[in-house]
């Protein structure tokens, strides 16, 4: 992370670099925190230390 103001170019960490992809939704139970991604880009969401992992779909009702 980049302090406000800085002005420098971060670097992304090894294990940071997976992408976020535009429309998903991330989300870690364990911390309460769901992130849905509006701006793509070459580093991994998460909180601190630990990734964000991609949050599945639901699955749909049968339509019987």
């Amino acid at each position: 992370m980049v302090p406000l103001g800085d002005g420098g170019e971060a670097q992304i960490e090894s294990g940071f670099d997976t992408g976020a992809e535009v429309g998903k939704r991330y989300a870690d139970e364990e911390a309460g925190i769901e992130v849905l991604c509006t701006k793509g880009g070459q580093a991994t969401l998460s909180v601190g230390a630990d990734p964000l992992p991609l949050k599945g779909a639901k699955p749909l009702p049968s339509s019987d």
